[in-house]
């Protein structure tokens, strides 16, 4: 009896510091990734959707890597000291069916840091062919799933 109370005492040590992560050679389940308490959006970089209106006018990419095209927001991005314009998904067209997101329309917008990257934003939320403005976070994983 005493042999089954110290074989179970050692398979309940093993298992709890595996799962723990405790035990070197053991493979844990899952791996956890920690994103800080206080995450920043990155420096000099935010996200644009035009409208589709104000896309429509576009008709191609524009020719400038520094302006849309559309006048009210290439008068935001001119106060900016540099600019560099890319779509953020340059393989995507028009969805092929209704209802679906049209990525097509999403532009990535790269400044100098030293800009006021929220201000920039507000700017460009305020003008009409903008549907939405925003900044961009780093992405964090908070469970690495582990198929051993």
């Amino acid at each position: 009896m005493k042999h089954y109370g110290v074989l179970i005492l050692s398979v309940l040590l093993l298992f709890g510091g595996a799962k723990a992560g405790y035990l070197p050679g053991i493979q844990t389940a899952m791996v956890v990734n920690r994103a800080p308490d206080h995450i920043q959006p990155l420096p000099g970089i935010i996200i644009v959707k035009l409208r589709t209106t104000a896309h429509a006018k576009l008709k191609k990419m524009p020719a400038r890597t520094d302006a849309f095209g559309l006048p009210e927001v290439d008068r935001v991005l001119a106060n900016l000291e540099k600019t560099a314009l890319k779509r953020t998904f340059p393989a995507q067209r028009k969805p092929a069916a209704p209802g679906m997101t049209d990525l097509s329309r999403i532009y990535t917008i790269e400044f100098p840091v030293t800009e006021d990257a929220d201000q920039l934003v507000r700017e460009l939320r305020s003008q009409a062919g903008i549907e939405y403005a925003v900044r961009l976070y780093p992405a964090y994983t908070s469970v690495t799933p582990n198929d051993f």
